[in-house]
């Protein structure tokens, strides 16, 4: 407990700090898939980033059961870093998926979650599908952060579930806390966003929190925690092909997007996605993974009535 409030209270704090320098630099001015009508200050992740680094190399330093976080914390700088980058001017594509492809190889070796030496073709398949599925949810992460408070209060969920799940609770609790922190300032009217460098890092250390389960069983729960984030991302990437719409180029088709566009309010529309979170959380804790893959089936089933019946039209 004091470790969360120590980072929600460092968090916030350097997040004020910070806020005039990124005035000046960092602003974020609508576009094709903003939900915002007005520039808002951008790159706010450095300040949950910061915070949560620091407390897991103080913490590794006297409990060394937590070097496995670390090292994966360590893993997603270099993703926290370009995300940086893209958020002050801009990186090219393929410079962005190399980072995301060797930071997930890095996440995958420091989770130690494939032993190679067994079966190397075998693991080497496994290693790829891992990669692949990685970048899918750091990506995917970065695609629905487009509402005030919507994926800083769904992860904070999420790394709950995580803490409680996994025995590695300090070092996310710290997370925990400075996302809170960052939150604080989030929340609709938001008066900062998380940016790419927060967005993109966010969806790396909750992989590689994924891949530091015991079990597939586990990991998979831990998956569908997220279930209202990735399956709106996944479902909208797949009916943009299916229109043969580039699926490179930006929109604004996610359904959290059009529940927005049909009237419904910054916080209505997060605190929807924030709760299919809790409850995939408690389902998975409480009953493990058969009650999660059920409720994932329900969502999804709500979040198609919601898409034919609230939001506005996929087109």
């Amino acid at each position: 407990m004091v470790i969360l409030i120590i980072s929600i209270f460092c968090s916030n704090f350097l997040l004020k700090l910070l806020l005039p320098s990124l005035n000046k630099n960092l602003i974020d001015k609508p576009n094709q898939r903003s939900s915002h009508t007005s520039p808002c200050i951008t790159g706010g992740g450095v300040a949950f980033i910061i915070v949560h680094l620091a407390i897991s190399i103080f913490l590794s330093n006297y409990n060394q059961n937590l070097n496995s976080t670390l090292n994966i914390t360590m893993s997603c700088l270099p993703l926290a870093i370009v995300g940086f980058i893209d958020d002050y001017k801009g990186v090219r594509n393929y410079i962005r998926f190399s980072i995301q492809i060797i930071v997930s190889i890095l996440i995958i070796y420091s989770s130690n979650i494939v032993q190679i030496e067994n079966n190397f073709i075998l693991s080497s398949v496994v290693y790829i599908f891992l990669a692949i599925t990685s970048c899918t949810v750091i990506n995917f992460t970065n695609f629905m952060d487009g509402l005030d408070g919507l994926v800083a209060g769904c992860m904070t969920v999420i790394f709950i579930v995580c803490a409680i799940s996994i025995n590695q609770s300090n070092s996310i609790l710290a997370l925990i806390g400075a996302l809170i922190g960052f939150l604080f300032l989030n929340w609709h009217p938001a008066k900062v966003f998380m940016g790419d460098v927060g967005s993109t890092y966010l969806g790396a250390i909750y992989i590689g929190f994924v891949y530091l389960s015991t079990t597939w069983d586990q990991a998979l729960g831990l998956i569908l925690v997220s279930t209202p984030l990735m399956s709106d991302a996944l479902i909208c990437l797949i009916r943009r092909f299916i229109s043969k719409q580039s699926i490179f180029k930006a929109h604004k088709l996610h359904l959290y997007q059009r529940l927005h566009q049909a009237g419904l309010s910054h916080n209505l529309v997060s605190i929807i996605y924030i709760l299919g979170c809790i409850a995939m959380g408690i389902a998975f804790l409480g009953w493990g993974l058969k009650a999660s893959l059920c409720l994932a089936f329900v969502e999804i089933f709500v979040g198609y009535l919601l898409d034919r019946r609230v939001a506005t039209a996929f087109y």
